[in-house]
């Protein structure tokens, strides 16, 4: 990829949040206030109990601070390119980002950064320099860290697979904002420990499309209380998805009608 490129975008990315001033700070505001309200619900819950199957109050913050993080990571980095990504592949404007000398899947995944999810990256790992070195334990300090940063990465990579396996569809269907936004709602089932659904959703979001593991994993780690098959199979399923995602956006742009 051309470095240089893609930092000039970044930069255009900063000065679009200097410029829209007002509309940055609105973002950040709701962002944080998104973000009190989750650690909030959270200390309503343990104000009646002191664990919810298996989970004590530490660990549940750390799986909310782990959900905003990987949440806002995403946003920061994909949201805004993968956004505009949709309406050039229906309006037939990816002719100039297919004849440069870089990967159009990848250039129109990086493009743009949302400069204000910087905000609630923060606030996440303040809450999580809080919480984490309280179930951290008794075990490897370093390890158990280390693991964690790698599988909250990882769990970024799985939703950006995901959004980018729903925005392919853009190429073969005409409005496709509605399942665009699926991704969301996946996230959000992710929010909470996976041991609380019911054995059919815990199958089909752990086992068919693991996006609980996403968030749910990084905490079971620091907590000691992984198995090395779900590790594996994880993996596995990544590099399949990767595979599988990556197959769609080619054949989509044999589909893919240029204005032009």
């Amino acid at each position: 990829m051309n470095l240089n490129y893609l930092k000039t975008m970044w930069i255009q990315s900063i000065s679009q949040f200097f410029i829209y001033r007002l509309t940055s700070i609105l973002v950040c505001i709701f962002g944080v206030l998104f973000t009190a309200i989750e650690v909030i619900s959270v200390l309503l819950i343990y104000n009646y109990t002191d664990s919810v199957n298996g989970w004590d109050f530490y660990s549940f913050l750390t799986l909310s601070a782990t959900y905003t993080l990987i949440s806002y990571i995403y946003q920061f980095f994909f949201t805004l390119s993968h956004e505009e990504l949709i309406d050039k592949i229906i309006e037939g404007e990816l002719d100039y980002d297919l004849i440069r000398p870089v990967d159009s899947q990848l250039i129109n995944s990086i493009k743009k950064m949302d400069i204000a999810s910087l905000i609630n990256i923060i606030i996440a790992i303040l809450l999580l320099c809080f919480s984490v070195p309280k179930i951290l334990i008794g075990q490897n300090i370093i390890l158990g860290i280390g693991m964690y940063i790698l599988f909250v990465l990882l769990g970024v990579y799985l939703y950006y697979l995901v959004n980018q396996f729903f925005i392919n569809f853009s190429f073969w269907i005409e409005r496709p904002y509605q399942i665009s936004a699926i991704p969301e709602y996946l996230l959000d089932i992710a929010s909470r420990p996976r041991n609380v659904y019911p054995p059919v959703l815990h199958l089909l979001f752990v086992w068919v499309l693991p996006i609980l593991l996403s968030t749910n994993l990084p905490v079971e780690i620091v907590r000691g209380e992984f198995s090395f098959l779900t590790i594996g199979y994880y993996i596995l399923f990544i590099a399949v998805f990767t595979i599988l995602v990556r197959i769609q956006w080619q054949q989509g742009l044999k589909k893919y009608q240029s204005t032009n």
